[in-house]
């Protein structure tokens, strides 16, 4: 495994699927919005117990 492929393995482990679906509509991350093209994993940080 690349440290690239550990590093994202990693970050999955701390997503929240709620913030990753809310989070787009609220940077209105849509065709013509401007947050257009942005993409949301819904990881919060600092993250708790790190």
């Amino acid at each position: 495994m690349d440290y690239l492929t550990k590093i994202q393995a990693e970050l999955e482990t701390y997503i929240e699927p709620e913030k990753s679906e809310f989070l787009p509509k609220f940077f209105n991350a849509v065709p013509g919005g401007y947050g257009e093209g942005d993409q949301f994993l819904g990881i919060k940080y600092p993250i708790k117990g790190k």
